[in-house]
């Protein structure tokens, strides 16, 4: 879910040297499976359009992440602002809901219904191609 927030809350999070590049922000729910992990990869988290030397990129606000392996990687060897919480989706008809949280309290909670998809385009493209 994208969104656009107040710069001069969402830049107090942000560590020098990164600079904030936009007032949007992205919240996220996800859950994965890689191979060779075993356990799905869950996490919420929110990020910051950010700046640093003319590029841009994102930048995780907070992450709450849901496994030990997934703590190791993004804060220890990353650097990432990590928690250890919970992570939760479902659905009921075209409606998608997510949360994160941490000792039970929600800290991220989205919900998205979409009324009409559409392949990307090049999706398109490569579909149309004989």
């Amino acid at each position: 879910m994208v969104f656009r927030a107040d710069p001069a809350i969402i830049s107090q999070f942000v560590p020098e040297p990164l600079e904030l590049a936009s007032d949007v922000v992205e919240a996220r729910v996800t859950a994965h499976y890689q191979p060779g992990h075993g356990l799905p990869i869950e996490a919420a988290a929110i990020h910051a359009r950010v700046r640093y030397n003319g590029q841009e990129g994102r930048f995780p606000l907070l992450t709450i992440g849901t496994s030990d392996e997934q703590m190791c990687a993004n804060r220890e060897e990353l650097g990432m602002p990590v928690v250890f919480g919970e992570s939760r989706m479902w659905s009921k008809g075209n409606t998608w809901w997510g949360i994160g949280q941490r000792d039970g309290n929600e800290i991220i909670r989205i919900s998205v219904f979409p009324e009409r998809t559409e392949a990307p385009e090049s999706s398109r493209e490569r579909i149309q191609t004989p």
